[in-house]
């Protein structure tokens, strides 16, 4: 088992009834179908960040990249969402100084927040990292404060961030 899939279970062990999809199950469209109906939706894969071209900002699946662009007219319900993948949380300013990326699409398309690697993550860290993150979030509702605890005693670089409203979720 890879250290992504062991850390999809123990985020999944984290949330009663949650949705777990690792393996051929983790496709674009089954992917798509969790961000527009689950409250927190969490990816661990790898991930790019296009910077000559952010709407190509992508996750690695099952039957290949899920891309920024391809979640245009998603609506996602006010959910957070973790991408624990390589730098996908980068951005870059276009013609007419719009900043955009994977996050910033999220976000755009109704997410809360958006939790995000914004240079290379390692698959070790985040598998350390991200159940406790989620033990975090679970008990205080607030992204920005759940990723700070969670990293509060990483000894290894952590290049996570926190995009969005911080407010609680709502359940």
């Amino acid at each position: 088992m890879t250290l992504g899939a062991s850390e999809v279970r123990a985020v999944g062990d984290t949330w009663p009834g949650a949705t777990v999809l690792t393996g051929p199950a983790a496709t674009t469209t089954a992917v798509r179908e969790a961000l527009a109906t689950h409250d927190i939706v969490h990816l661990a894969t790898h991930g790019r960040h296009d910077a000559d071209n952010p709407l190509f900002a992508s996750v690695d699946l099952a039957d290949g990249p899920l891309f920024a662009h391809e979640l245009d007219g998603t609506r996602l319900p006010g959910s957070v969402v973790i991408l624990s993948a390589c730098e996908v949380g980068g951005s870059s300013q276009v013609v007419g100084g719009e900043v955009l990326g994977l996050t910033s699409v999220l976000l755009r398309l109704g997410a809360r927040a958006v939790v995000a690697a914004v240079a290379p993550l390692s698959d070790a860290v985040a598998a350390r990292v991200m159940p406790r993150f989620h033990a975090h979030l679970r008990a205080t509702d607030d992204p920005e404060a759940a990723l700070a605890a969670a990293l509060a005693d990483e000894p290894e670089p952590a290049p996570l961030v926190c995009f969005g409203s911080l407010e609680g979720l709502e359940r």
